[in-house]
């Protein structure tokens, strides 16, 4: 079963470049790669095409370039079924781009040139309000302008429609409350939000002062710990599913994993803490793949129904 109204994810479409190598360069020195691979993603592009394999309708609000890396991405996206009404096809730029490097012991650096994402404005993002307002729910992540991002939680927010914040990457501390008060919902991990409040503290001290701040509910993922959910009437700890060590292959993308599982239960009528809990399967299900693309593949058998009404 579908809602009958779609989702809208909004955030960054990219082409990733992974590389592995022996060991990373040190300063002066070149290093050859023994593979090199293409991967189609950004967080918001991943995001939509996991609600997509769900079975639920979407629409991603995002922009790429004119360049070959935009044509790729563009019919990756058809490939998959992903709502476009909302891609700006942005001519003379280039498509966002990350470049992964991938040592021996597994450890990576990653830099990202944000390219079209960064010229993507809030007069750019307006012309696709009607794709957000006549939406179910509008998640929203943050590889773009911050002032965009806040037009788009406002445009849904304006609208009544639901507004789930996935603060990643973390904005500035000075700006999180401008985002924060107008979601409904914000999904960030321990490290993000730490960023948001400005200090550390335990997981329910984090959730409490990013309450404070003006969120409406906080869903506070902790990797192998599950999910921490808090609101007004308390904190309810949502414990991971069990994945054996040896099953375990690429933890990336599994935060992606559980906001798409997260936001197709909540659109579909299901509570919060059931939301957790389907998102806490479904990030299960991403780590025993590579890459989020792949790892979809462990959604084949993932349902998440309408909610009973009774």
């Amino acid at each position: 079963m579908t809602t009958s109204k779609h989702i809208t994810v909004v955030g960054g479409t990219a082409v990733g470049l992974l590389l592995r190598v022996s060991s990373f360069p040190q300063a002066g020195q070149t290093v050859l790669a023994s593979t090199m691979t293409y991967i189609d993603g950004g967080k918001a592009a991943g995001q939509a095409m996991a609600v997509a394999r769900l079975h639920a309708q979407v629409e991603l609000v995002s922009a790429i370039g004119d360049d070959p890396l935009g044509d790729r991405l563009h019919a990756w996206l058809v490939r998959e079924r992903v709502g476009l009404a909302g891609l700006a096809r942005l001519g003379g730029e280039s498509s966002m781009l990350g470049v992964v490097e991938v040592n021996a012991e597994g450890e990576n650096r990653i830099v990202v040139a944000l390219n079209a994402m960064a010229v993507f404005s809030p007069d750019r993002l307006a012309q696709y309000g009607s794709v957000i307002a006549q939406s179910s729910l509008c998640l929203v992540s943050l590889e773009l302008p911050i002032d965009t991002a806040i037009e788009a939680l406002r445009i849904a927010r304006a609208a009544g429609v639901t507004t789930v914040l996935n603060p990643a990457p973390a904005p500035p501390s000075d700006r999180a409350a401008e985002l924060i008060e107008l979601s409904d919902v914000i999904t960030p991990n321990e490290t993000e939000a730490a960023e948001l409040v400005g200090s550390s503290g335990s997981p329910e001290e984090l959730a409490a002062r990013l309450l404070g701040l003006g969120a409406g509910s906080v869903a506070l993922t902790l990797g192998a710990e599950g999910v921490l959910f808090a609101d007004a009437s308390g904190a309810t700890h949502v414990p991971a599913v069990f994945v054996p060590a040896a099953s375990i292959v690429d933890t990336a993308g599994a935060g992606d994993g559980f906001n798409a599982a997260f936001c197709v239960a909540l659109a579909r009528g299901h509570s919060p803490i059931q939301a957790c809990v389907f998102g806490v399967e479904g990030g299960a299900r991403i780590i025993q793949g590579v890459g989020i693309v792949a790892a979809l593949d462990q959604w084949s058998d993932f349902v998440i129904d309408e909610a009973d009404a009774t």
